[in-house]
């Protein structure tokens, strides 16, 4: 089976991004049909693992982590330098690059 094949789901995800990491192997192992009709639709509500890590701020971290895996996994399977892997790591670069709030300008040093 092409789940084993793979490797399976890997442990260090629980509860946010499990999924995609399985997805993403698979995509990796063999051809995937992408068809524009829905034929899977999660369960939303509000105690679900995806609406509690965005009301808690931990989506970001989850999402970081996914993308830190996918680009290792990426260059592992030579894949470094393909457009799917400066996507992904730009995707990181977002979430780890960070600009800094500029500091406010206060009225006694605004030009005149």
């Amino acid at each position: 089976d092409l789940v084993r094949d793979v490797g399976g789901w890997i442990d260090s995800f629980t509860g946010l991004y499990e999924d995609q990491v399985l997805f993403a192997k698979l995509c990796l192992a063999t051809r995937v049909l992408v068809g524009i009709d829905c034929v899977d639709r999660y369960r939303q509500h509000d105690d679900s693992a995806c609406a509690v890590a965005y009301r808690s701020g931990a989506e970001k971290s989850a999402r970081t982590l996914f993308f830190s895996w996918l680009t290792e996994h990426l260059r592992q399977n030579g894949l470094h330098g393909t457009p799917v892997f400066e996507l992904a790591n730009t995707c990181l670069k977002n979430l780890t690059n960070v600009s800094p709030r500029p500091k406010p300008v206060s009225a006694a040093h605004t030009p005149s």
